[in-house]
C-alpha cells in the first residue's frame, strides 16, 4: 500500500489511476491543512472516480473530520454525484447542511442541488427561511434554481432579489435548461462514431502517441499505407485519404501506437457558433450514432464563458446535445485573434478501442497496451523466435508479440511472481486466443528453457515485491546474462538507464539501440541489449 507522501506526487501524473487500496491515503492527503491546490483538485477528482469504492471511506472519514479537510471531503462527494455513483449519499448531505463550518455547508448545498431530488429541494427550502449572510444567499438561489420547480425558483429570485441581483438566478435557470435536457435525452443508446463512416470532411488526423515513439509510429503508418504529412513532438499527421479512398475510424485502429486521435476539419477559422448556425459540421449528424452530443473543452476559459457558449451553440442547433458526460464528440476551441471562438480539433469519444478488446482485466500498474505494442516493434521480432516476458503482469507484451506474428511459428513463455497477476494474464491470454506457457515463477531464478528473445516492461517501483526496484533489475540481468545465448536480445524498459547501464557494462553485455520514451510524468529508455 503506497503512503500519502508518495500519492501527492502520483496524483499530478496524467497516466496514474489509483485502486481500492489507495483509498486511505488518498483521504489522508485530502485532510493535510496545507494541501496545494492543484493537488487538492486531483485526489477530489480521483476518489470521485473511484465511486462506490470510495463513498464509505469518504462518509466514515467525515464523522472525525474537521476544516478545511471537512469541505474537501463534500467536495469528493459531490464529485462522485456528478459521475452517477452518489445515489446514497443524501442523508449525508441533509444533515450537513446546517454544519457550523460555512464551507462545509455550502458545499453540502451544491451536492443537494446536484442530486436534483425532492427530499433535497426540501431540504433547501427549509435552509432558506433561516439564511442571512449574503455569500449563503447567492449559493442558495443558485442551488434553487437548478430545480424544475416554481417553488424552488420562487425563493431563489427572492433571495437574490434582496441582493439586488436578478441576473444570477435568470443564469442559472438557463444552465439547467441544458442540463434538464441533457438529462431527459439520456438513455436513448450511446453517441459515438460511426467506424465505417468516411472522414473526407477533415483535411488531416493527429495521432497522439507517447513522447519518443513518434518515429516507430511514423514507420507503422508508412507501412499500411497512411499518407505522412508531419510530426511533431508526441505527435503525427497523416492525411484523411489512404490508398485512394477516404480513412475511416476502423481504419485507424490498424495502427497500435497512437493513444488517442484528433480530427482536425476543414473549417477555415469560421467561429464554432456560425459552424453550428450554417451547417458546416452537418456531417456529423451522419458520423455518429443516435444523435450529436457533444462537450466543449476550452483550455484557460472561465466556467462563465464556457456556459455562455454551450447557450450559444444550444440556440443556433437545439437539436444536438451539450452534454460532458454522454458526449460522443469533443469541440477543442480556443479564442482567435478576431475575438471569436474558433475549432481547433474535433476529438472522438466513447469509442471501443479495438485493438485492446482482450482486456478482460488489469494488473495493478500494469504495461499499457501502447508501450507494450513499442516494445514488440522495436525488437524486430523473426521467426522461430523463443519469447519470454519475465514480469508479465496482465499479459499484454505476449498478446501483442502473438498479433505481431499473425500465425508464424514461435513460442511464448510468462512469469510472474504474483498469483494474481498469473490468474489476470491466464484470463486475457485466452480472451486473446494466445498461446502460451505462463506460471507464477520468480524471473529472478527461472530456467526452464533458454529464451532467444526476452521482451519485457519490468516494474519500474510500483509493483516491485521485494527489495529496490534497481537492485531486482540488476539481479535480473545478471540471471539472463547466464541464461541465455550468444545470440539471445533482452527488449526492455529501465526507470534509471544511467545505473542499468553500468550494471550491463560490467556483465560483458552491450546495448545495440534504445530510445527515450514518456511513461506518463517520468522518462525511461527503451532497451535492445545482447551478448
Amino acid at each position: 500500500m503506497r503512503q500519502a507522501c508518495d500519492l501527492k506526487d502520483l496524483v499530478l501524473r496524467p497516466g496514474f489511476t489509483p485502486g481500492r487500496r489507495d483509498i486511505p491515503a488518498l483521504l489522508e492527503v485530502l485532510l493535510d491543512e496545507s494541501l496545494d491546490k492543484k493537488v487538492e483538485k486531483a485526489v477530489i477528482r480521483l476518489l470521485g472516480q473511484l465511486g462506490e469504492a470510495a463513498l464509505p471511506q469518504l462518509i466514515a472519514a467525515l464523522a472525525q473530520a474537521v476544516r478545511p479537510g471537512r469541505a474537501r471531503l463534500v467536495h469528493a462527494l459531490r464529485e462522485a454525484i456528478r459521475l452517477g455513483h452518489g445515489n446514497d449519499v443524501e442523508h449525508v448531505l441533509i444533515s450537513l447542511s446546517h454544519d457550523d463550518d460555512i464551507k462545509t455547508r455550502l458545499m453540502a448545498w451544491r451536492g443537494l442541488s446536484d442530486l436534483g431530488s425532492a427530499v433535497a429541494l426540501s431540504c433547501l427550502l427549509e435552509v432558506a427561511a433561516s439564511i442571512e449572510r449574503a455569500d449563503e444567499r447567492v449559493t442558495l438561489a443558485k442551488c434553487l434554481a437548478g430545480f424544475a420547480d416554481a417553488k424552488a425558483l420562487s425563493v431563489s429570485r427572492s433571495l437574490m432579489h434582496a441582493l439586488k441581483d436578478s441576473a444570477t438566478v435568470e443564469e442559472a435557470v438557463a444552465r439547467k435548461s441544458i442540463i434538464g435536457k441533457r438529462d431527459a435525452s439520456r438513455g436513448q443508446g450511446v453517441c459515438r462514431f460511426r467506424g465505417d463512416f468516411p472522414l473526407i470532411d477533415v483535411i488531416k488526423i493527429e495521432l497522439a502517441t507517447r513522447s519518443g515513439l513518434e518515429a516507430l509510429l511514423q514507420a507503422e503508418a508508412d507501412e499500411r499505407g497512411f499518407e505522412m504529412v508531419g510530426r511533431g513532438n508526441g505527435l503525427v499527421y497523416i492525411g484523411n485519404i489512404r490508398r485512394g479512398k477516404p480513412v475511416t475510424i476502423n481504419e485507424l485502429y490498424e495502427l497500435g501506437l497512437w493513444t488517442e486521435f484528433k480530427l482536425l476539419p476543414n473549417v477555415n477559422n469560421f467561429s464554432i457558433e456560425d459552424l453550428f448556425k450554417n451547417d458546416g459540421l452537418k456531417w456529423l449528424e451522419s458520423a455518429m450514432t443516435h444523435g450529436v452530443r457533444y462537450r466543449i473543452s476550452w483550455g484557460g476559459a472561465t466556467i462563465a464563458e464556457i456556459w455562455e457558449l454551450a447557450h450559444k451553440l444550444t440556440s443556433a442547433r437545439p437539436e444536438w446535445i451539450n452534454d460532458p458526460r454522454g458526449a460522443g464528440v469533443e469541440f477543442e476551441v480556443r479564442r482567435s485573434s478576431k475575438g471569436t471562438v474558433v475549432i481547433t480539433g474535433i476529438k472522438a469519444k466513447k469509442l471501443v478501442d479495438l485493438r485492446s478488446d482482450y482486456r478482460d482485466e488489469s494488473v495493478y500498474a500494469a504495461s499499457h497496451p501502447v508501450i507494450a505494442r513499442a516494445l514488440v516493434r522495436f525488437a524486430e521480432i523473426g521467426d522461430q523466435e523463443v519469447i519470454w516476458d519475465p514480469f508479465m503482469g496482465g499479459g499484454t507484451e505476449l498478446i501483442e508479440v502473438h498479433r505481431f506474428l499473425k500465425g508464424k511459428p514461435g513460442k511464448l513463455f510468462g512469469t510472474d511472481i504474483d498469483p494474481k497477476a498469473v490468474e489476470t494474464a491466464r484470463k486475457n491470454l485466452e480472451a486473446a486466443n494466445c498461446i502460451a506457457q505462463i506460471e507464477q515463477a520468480d524471473s529472478l531464478a527461472w530456467q526452464k528453457v533458454r529464451p532467444s528473445l526476452t521482451i519485457t516492461n519490468p516494474p519500474l517501483g510500483f509493483r516491485v515485491h521485494r527489495g529496490k526496484v534497481l537492485e531486482v533489475l540488476k539481479t535480473f540481468l545478471t540471471h539472463w546474462n547466464t541464461l541465455t545465448s550468444e545470440s539471445a536480445r533482452l527488449v526492455w524498459i529501465t526507470p534509471n538507464a544511467k545505473q542499468t547501464d553500468q550494471h550491463i557494462k560490467n556483465l560483458g553485455l552491450k546495448i545495440v539501440r534504445e530510445l527515450k520514451i514518456d511513461l506518463g510524468g517520468f522518462t525511461a529508455t527503451m532497451q535492445v541489449v545482447t551478448h
